[in-house]
């Protein structure tokens, strides 16, 4: 059972929800009525729930004296919300956050806030608020301020956040306010723009695993319908033959030799590997799927990290490929692709060519199982992450625990 999204039970939908909901006619309806609470600062507040304890204990007015503190608490925010009414004028600040677009789970991420004062005056106590967040998201700096903020000038505040689940995220809109006197009550508020990120899976070292081979992709010797590239090296020299590029002669072998003489090319040897991560997963555990992809996520990073070019097959739903490496797409994009990956109950069979063709070629394949069962094929890098129930159904296949995953470094049992 997963406490932390339990405790968000009673808040309906995500935080995009949340701001269109805000900008709805109920909301600026129940406005009103809630903004005395939300201008008060967290001083302001405790003042609050002070003054309404005092209100209830003071209530019999001829033998306690208690209404005295309830009038002075009561005259205290009073004077606060009229204070900010006074100087409620709101100066001429413009904000922009920005923040890297991935973070893994579990990492803690910087939102660097960015605050301009184009007006004449400086700005004092300014404090940056961070968005509500979803369950899965919790503050470790939520608040900066900056004391004075000269005219004309800028700072910079940054505010971090560590995000468990993996998918894309709308963390919300970042908003400043000045603190107005007495210290109890902000001024208006100036909100950013939304912000946006994407949760990857987090990937760990593996150690005990050998790098991708070699995968000669040998043509044979060719000199016609090839052109030079980083693919390509020379092969050697040979006689001309009738139909060969006069683009391929080699003039001073000709000359030495006598007899014209062609250059021939082939495609160099490379490291190609294939990670397959099967999502289908009837009754999956929760935390062992989530390290399962975070098992996937890191046998794409090693495998990439070896200059491999390498394919990430997602047998789900419906089967998705991405191919990324030193020569393709980057590898952020098959994190991407990872980074929402769902178990489902049955795969789609698409994946079964990939694999095919990958055993038939002779390229390095990972296999990563979420559940036991006839789609799970032993193999000498093949393993599945599962819990105690399920790893006695394992059929041949090396279980992981999903508390392996939890370290830095994981040693691959093959």
């Amino acid at each position: 059972m997963n406490l932390r999204r339990l405790n968000y039970i009673l808040i309906r939908g995500n935080p995009e929800s949340w701001e269109r909901w805000s900008q709805s006619r109920a909301a600026r309806l129940l406005r009103p009525l809630i903004a005395p609470v939300l201008v008060l600062t967290p001083e302001g507040q405790g003042i609050l729930l002070a003054t309404m304890v005092a209100g209830a204990a003071g209530m019999d007015v001829q033998f306690s004296n208690l209404y005295l503190v309830f009038c002075g608490l009561l005259g205290l925010l009073l004077a606060a919300w009229l204070g900010r009414l006074v100087f409620a004028r709101p100066g001429p600040l413009a904000v922009a956050v920005r923040c890297p677009p991935r973070v893994a789970a579990g990492e803690v991420v910087t939102f660097t806030a960015r605050l301009d004062n184009p007006g004449r005056a400086p700005l004092y106590a300014l404090r940056v608020f961070g968005p509500f967040l979803d369950w899965d998201g919790a503050w470790v700096v939520r608040r900066p301020s900056v004391p004075v903020l000269a005219a004309g000038g800028r700072a910079e505040v940054v505010a971090r956040a560590r995000f468990l689940q993996r998918g894309h995220r709308w963390i919300g809109r970042f908003s400043v306010a000045s603190v107005r006197p007495l210290g109890l009550a902000f001024g208006p508020r100036v909100a950013s723009s939304p912000v946006r990120l994407t949760v990857v899976p987090r990937t760990v070292r593996l150690l005990g695993l050998p790098p991708p081979h070699l995968v000669p992709e040998d043509l044979g010797e060719q000199a016609r319908g090839i052109t030079t590239g980083a693919d390509y090296e020379l092969a050697g020299l040979r006689p001309y033959r009738p139909g060969d590029r006069i683009r391929d002669l080699h003039a001073l072998s000709w000359a030495r030799l006598g007899e014209p003489m062609v250059r021939t090319f082939r495609r160099t040897a490379r490291r190609r590997a294939v990670v397959l991560l099967h999502a289908q997963a009837p009754r999956a555990d929760e935390a062992a799927f989530e390290a399962a992809v975070s098992l996937a996520a890191s046998l794409v990073r090693f495998a990439v990290g070896q200059g491999a070019t390498t394919t990430l097959v997602l047998a789900g739903a419906t089967t998705q490929v991405v191919v990324v490496g030193p020569q393709s797409a980057p590898e952020a994009l098959a994190l991407d692709a990872l980074a929402v990956v769902a178990p489902c109950p049955r795969a789609d069979d698409a994946w079964q060519g990939h694999v095919r063709r990958a055993r038939a070629a002779g390229l390095a394949l990972y296999s990563v199982y979420a559940s036991p069962g006839p789609h799970a094929v032993p193999g000498p890098d093949a393993w599945l992450v599962a819990g105690r129930r399920a790893a006695a159904q394992a059929g041949g296949l090396a279980v992981i625990a999903p508390e392996a995953l939890a370290g830095s470094e994981l040693w691959l049992p093959r």
